[in-house]
C-alpha cells in the first residue's frame, strides 16, 4: 500500500505529506556510528504537484495554414511533406498534412494524400513518425482517397484541418475527418464521420480504423511492451511510440481499440464492422498526442477528458538512498529521468479475460522530472508500480498501489548509487589509448541497456569514445562487451557482471588486423543537426567518426556546408580525423531534381565563403550541376540515391528497376563524378544500383562507384558503414589533402566496403587505371583483408558488371595475425589469376560474406534479440575500384552496350527492405 495520506484532496489539488522510507536497499556494510553530515539529512517534507493543466502557463492561439515556403517552418521542425502541404501548430506541437493530389488506384488509395505526415512536439525534438491516415479497412490497404483538404481557425483559440474523402470501393461512402487543435492541447482530437450517400445498404468490409506507419518511432502496446518487429493483436485503451525523447500517443475518446501491428504498418480498429443503411452516418473519435514528457503524462490528458471513466492520481518520487556508517538511511538527492513501470493487477472495468491477459504485464511508463518526482492519472484499480533506473539497483515492491476515484496515492522509492564501468581502450601493440566503441550485449537474464538516444555518443547499447577512456553508468546485469575500432582492427570482448554498486575497471586491447598503405578511409555526406531530420551535434558526429576509424569525414547537410573542424579542435582529435564540408542539393523537397553532393567546398576557387544561391535557385537538374561546376570546378559531384522512387535522378528520367538493363532515353546530364551504389543499411538496394552504375559505364560514362552511410544518427546509422577507401599520398589523417582526394575520386581510385578491404592489380597496375592489353588476357592479382568480426564467403571477378569467375572461401580462412583472407598464407599463388578479355572491359572485384553470418554487433540492424529469425546485422560486402581495359589499342575504353537480357549480379537479401 502507499504512504498514508490522511484526508485526500481532489485529483486537481496539491498534497503535502511526510515521506517515510517504505522501500530502501542496504548498500553499505554497517560501521561505527557516525552522525551523517547535515547537508545529506533527508527532508522531512516534500510537496508533490498533482496533474493539472490549469493555471500553469498562457498559450497562444492555435494556428493553421498552408506551407508556402519550407523556410517558414520553425527552425528545427521537420516535415516529411513539401510546399503546399497543410499545418496545424500551437505552443506544444506541430502537425503537417499532405496535400491532395489524387493518383490512387482502383484497389488502393494514395497513402500520402490528406494524411498526417508529421507529428512533432518541439523544434528540439524532430522525430521519424511517417503517417497517420483514417481508413475503412481492417487490413493493410488504404481505402479512403482524399478529395480535398481545408484549414481554418475557430473560436477559443482552436484551429482545425478538415479532410474529405471517399471509399474507393464504395464511391458514395463519404468520410469527413476533422483534426482539432486547442491552444493548450499537446495534440489533436480526430473525428471521422462516415456517411452512406447511396440508395443501398453498405453491408460488409467497412471498418472504422486508422492506418499508421511508425517509421523509426518504436511502438509500445500495453500488455506487450515495445514492438519494433510487430506481429500482435490486442484490445487496448491506447498505444504509444517513442523516438529519442519524443512520445506519440494514440487513444480512442472512449472505450478500447483493436491493434494489428507488423513491421510495415499498424492497423487500429475502432468497434465492429459496419452495416450502413442509406443516408446513415457514423462517427469515431480519437486522440493523437505528442510530447517530450512521458506517455503517462499524455494518457493522463486523455483520462481527464473521457466521460464515464473513473480515475485517481498517482504521485511519488525517486531518490538515491544510502546507508550511513551508523546504519541510518540517508537520501543523497533526487533521480531525474527515471522510468517508472506501471503494471495492472486488478481493474474493476475489465472483464476476466482482459484482466487475465493484462495482469502484471507492461502497461504504462512514467518518468521522474528534474526534482525526482512523477505524477500521472490512472483508471481506478490496483497497480504494481516500481522504478527502473538505468544504472542503479532498485526495489520491486510486492504490494499494490490502489487508485481510487478522485483520490491521490503517494509512493516513495529509494534506489542505489549508480553501477559504473571505468574503461580504457588501448592499442595492443603500443599500449596507447585510442578511440573506439563499446557494444553491450545482454547475456541470459539481462536486458539490453539504453545509454542514450540513437544520435549521441552514449547511444542505445553502445558507448562511443574519442580518446579511449571514460566512465559509463551500466544497468545492473550480465553483458558481453565488445570493443571495436572500425574494419582495420580486430574486436575484443569481455563477459562482465554489474550486479553490485561501485565501479568496475577494465582495459580493452585492440589489435590492428591489417594496414592500408596509400589509402584513406572516408565517409562522405553524413548529416548533423543542421539537417532537419538529424539530431547529431557536431561533437557527437566527430566522436562517431573517430570511434569507427574514419579518417576523412565530409558533411552533407542539405542547403548548407557544415564545418566540423571547430568540433575536431575542441575535442582534440585532429591526429585521427580531417573533416571538410560538403554541400547537398537534396531531392527531398519540390521541385524533385535529384540528390547531388558537392565536396569538398573548401577548394572552391572563390577563396571566400562560397555563395550557394545559384545552386539553390536552379530549377533543373542540369542547372544544379552547372552551378556546382561553376562554383567549385575542382570539387567532386556525387549522385546520391540515383534510383530511389520519386526523388532519384535516374528514376526522374524514367529508369525502372523492373527493366534494370535499360537506361532511360532522352537528353539528361551525366556530368557527375561519382555514383552512389550503396547507402547505409540498404544492402539489398545495392543490386539494382550496381547494375545501373555499370550501364552508365558501358554507355560511355566515366563514374566512380561510391558507398557512404549518409548517417542521420550514431546508432543503427553508424558512421562509416559503408565507407570508401580513396587513394592518397599520405596515410596520416592529419595531413590529408582534400583536393588530392577529390582528384583521385574523379580518377576512379575508390573502393567501397562495410568491412573487407580488397586490393586489385591488373598487369601490375593499381585500381582506377586504364591499361592497354591486346593479347586477349590480363594478369589479375587479388588481396582481401578482414578483421575477425568480418566473415568472407566468396570473391567474384566481374567483367562489365557480370561475374566471370567466383572463388569460394571455406570458413576459417582468416589469418588472425595478419587479417589476410585471400590468398591463403600457404598458397600465395592462388591470388594471381589470368582472366580472358576479348573486348574493351571494366573489371572489378566483389567480395561478399554469407547473409547468415552478419557482422553483429559491430554493424547491427536492431538491439540484441534472442529471436533467431530476426536479421541482426549486415553481411560483409566490398566492391573494388574498377580497372579499365583497352583491348583494341586505341588508348581509350569502348565497352560494348549491355545485352537486354542481362541479369542481376548480386543476390537479394529478402529481409532487408530496398528503400
Amino acid at each position: 500500500m502507499g504512504v498514508p495520506t490522511g484526508n485526500q484532496p481532489s485529483a486537481k489539488g496539491k498534497i503535502l505529506f511526510a515521506i517515510t522510507t517504505l522501500l530502501s536497499i542496504s548498500l553499505l556494510a554497517p560501521a561505527p556510528a557516525q552522525k551523517p553530515p547535515a547537508e545529506v539529512a533527508p527532508p522531512e517534507e516534500i510537496t508533490l504537484n498533482v496533474v493539472s493543466n490549469k493555471g500553469k502557463r498562457e498559450f497562444k492561439d492555435s494556428e493553421s495554414g498552408r506551407v508556402t515556403d519550407l523556410e517558414q517552418m520553425p527552425k528545427g521542425f521537420w516535415s516529411h511533406g513539401v510546399v503546399n502541404d497543410t499545418y496545424l501548430k500551437n505552443d506544444l506541437s506541430l502537425f503537417v498534412f499532405g496535400q491532395v493530389q489524387g493518383g490512387g488506384t482502383a484497389t488502393e488509395a494514395t497513402p500520402r494524400d490528406g494524411g498526417l505526415l508529421d507529428v512533432t512536439s518541439s523544434p528540439a525534438s524532430p522525430e521519424k513518425f511517417q503517417l497517420f491516415q483514417p481508413n475503412t479497412g481492417g487490413g493493410g490497404k488504404l481505402y479512403l482517397q482524399a478529395d480535398s483538404i481545408d484549414q481554418y481557425p475557430e473560436a477559443n483559440g482552436k484551429a482545425v484541418v478538415v479532410v474529405t474523402s471517399h471509399d474507393i470501393r464504395y464511391p458514395d461512402l463519404e468520410a469527413r475527418t476533422e483534426y482539432t487543435l486547442e491552444k493548450d492541447m499537446p495534440g489533436v482530437l480526430v473525428t471521422t464521420t462516415l456517411t452512406n450517400n447511396s440508395d443501398e445498404q453498405i453491408a460488409e468490409y467497412v471498418h472504422p480504423s486508422d492506418y499508421i506507419r511508425w517509421g523509426a518511432t518504436i511502438p509500445f502496446i500495453p500488455g506487450h511492451g515495445p514492438m519494433p518487429m510487430g506481429g500482435t493483436t490486442a484490445e487496448v485503451e491506447f498505444m504509444f511510440g517513442r523516438q529519442d525523447d519524443v512520445w506519440v500517443l494514440i487513444a480512442p475518446e472512449t472505450g478500447t481499440m483493436n491493434i494489428t501491428h507488423n513491421t510495415d504498418f499498424t492497423t487500429v480498429r475502432y468497434g465492429e464492422l459496419l452495416n450502413m443503411e442509406p443516408g446513415e452516418t457514423r462517427s469515431f473519435r480519437r486522440w493523437v498526442l505528442t510530447s517530450t514528457q512521458d506517455p503517462a503524462h499524455l494518457f493522463s490528458y486523455v483520462l481527464q477528458r473521457r466521460t464515464n471513466q473513473e480515475y485517481g492520481t498517482l504521485v511519488g518520487r525517486v531518490v538515491e538512498r544510502q546507508q550511513a556508517p551508523d546504519g541510518a538511511m540517508i537520501d543523497k538527492g533526487p533521480i531525474p529521468n527515471c522510468n517508472i513501470r506501471i503494471l495492472p493487477i486488478k481493474r474493476p472495468d475489465w472483464d476476466p479475460t482482459v484482466e487475465r491477459d493484462m495482469r502484471n504485464k507492461p502497461y504504462l511508463l512514467a518518468q521522474t522530472r528534474a526534482n525526482g518526482q512523477f505524477e500521472c492519472v490512472l483508471p481506478v484499480g490496483e497497480y504494481r508500480v516500481y522504478p527502473a533506473p538505468d544504472a542503479r539497483l532498485a526495489p520491486r515492491p510486492n504490494y499494490a498501489s490502489r487508485i481510487k476515484a478522485g483520490e491521490v496515492e503517494a509512493i516513495d522509492f529509494g534506489v542505489s548509487p549508480p553501477v559504473q564501468l571505468v574503461y580504457e581502450i588501448v592499442d595492443a601493440d603500443t599500449g596507447e589509448r585510442m578511440p573506439g566503441k563499446l557494444t553491450f550485449e545482454p547475456l541470459r537474464g539481462s536486458n539490453s541497456p539504453e545509454f542514450g538516444p540513437p544520435g549521441d555518443v552514449l547511444s542505445m547499447n553502445t558507448v562511443l569514445s574519442s580518446h579511449g577512456a571514460g566512465t559509463v553508468d551500466v544497468p545492473p546485469g550480465n553483458y558481453r562487451i565488445v570493443a571495436s575500432h572500425g574494419p582495420e582492427y580486430h574486436t575484443t570482448e569481455e563477459r562482465m557482471s554489474f550486479n553490485s554498486i561501485g565501479q568496475v575497471q577494465k582495459t580493452f586491447e585492440l589489435r590492428r588486423a591489417y594496414e592500408t598503405p596509400g589509402w584513406i578511409s572516408a565517409d562522405v555526406g553524413v548529416r548533423t543537426n543542421n539537417s532537419p531530420a538529424s539530431r547529431v551535434s557536431p561533437e557527437a558526429r566527430v566522436v562517431s567518426a573517430v570511434a569507427e576509424g574514419v579518417e576523412w569525414l565530409v558533411t552533407g547537410d542539405p542547403g548548407q556546408a557544415t564545418d566540423l573542424s571547430p568540433a575536431v579542435a575542441r575535442l582534440g582529435v585532429g591526429k585521427w580525423l580531417t573533416t571538410t564540408p560538403g554541400y547537398r542539393h537534396t531531392g527531398e523537397t519540390e521541385p524533385f531534381l535529384g540528390d547531388f553532393l558537392m565536396f569538398p567546398t573548401t577548394i572552391c576557387s572563390t577563396g571566400m565563403e562560397p555563395d550557394f544561391s545559384l545552386i539553390q535557385n536552379a530549377d533543373t537538374s542540369e542547372g544544379v550541376i552547372e552551378a556546382m561546376r561553376a562554383l567549385c570546378p575542382e570539387a567532386a559531384i556525387l549522385l546520391s540515391r540515383p534510383i530511389w522512387p520519386t526523388i532519384g535522378y535516374l528514376s526522374l528520367q524514367g529508369y525502372s528497376m523492373q527493366e534494370s538493363t535499360k537506361l532511360p532515353g532522352g537528353d539528361w546530364t551525366k556530368d557527375f563524378d561519382a555514383f552512389q551504389i550503396w547507402e547505409g543499411k540498404r544492402q539489398r538496394a545495392m543490386q539494382p544500383a550496381y547494375n545501373a552504375y555499370h550501364q552508365m559505364l558501358r554507355r560511355g560514362g566515366r563514374l566512380t562507384a561510391f558507398g557512404n552511410s549518409n548517417s542521420y544518427g550514431t546508432w543503427n546509422e553508424e558512421t562509416g558503414y559503408p565507407r570508401v577507401y580513396i587513394r592518397s599520398e599520405t596515410d596520416d589523417p592529419a595531413a590529408i589533402n582534400p583536393e588530392e582526394l577529390a582528384r583521385n575520386i574523379k580518377l576512379g581510385q575508390v573502393t567501397v566496403t562495410n568491412g573487407p578491404f580488397v586490393n586489385v592489380k591488373v598487369n601490375d597496375r593499381p585500381m582506377g587505371s586504364l591499361i592497354t592489353d591486346t593479347d586477349g588476357s590480363v594478369d589479375l592479382d587479388i588481396e582481401v583483408y578482414a578483421a575477425n568480426w568480418v566473415q568472407i564467403s566468396s570473391i567474384s571477378i566481374n567483367i562489365n558488371g557480370q561475374f566471370v569467375r567466383r572463388i569460394l572461401l571455406p570458413s576459417g580462412t582468416l589469418d588472425t595475425e595478419a587479417g589476410k583472407v585471400f590468398p591463403p598464407a600457404d598458397k600465395p599463388e592462388d591470388g594471381r589469376l589470368t582472366v580472358k578479355v576479348k573486348e574493351d572491359s571494366i573489371l572489378d572485384v566483389v567480395v561478399q560474406g554469407d547473409s547468415n553470418l552478419p557482422m553483429d554487433p559491430v554493424n547491427p540492424f536492431i538491439l540484441p534479440t534472442r529471436d533467431s529469425t530476426v536479421p541482426r546485422g549486415q553481411y560483409a560486402l566490398a566492391v573494388s575500384a574498377p580497372v579499365l581495359i583497352d583491348t583494341d589499342g586505341n588508348g581509350q575504353l569502348d565497352p560494348p552496350a549491355p545485352d537486354e537480357d542481362t541479369g542481376p549480379l548480386l543476390p537479394a537479401e529478402e529481409t532487408d527492405p530496398v528503400f
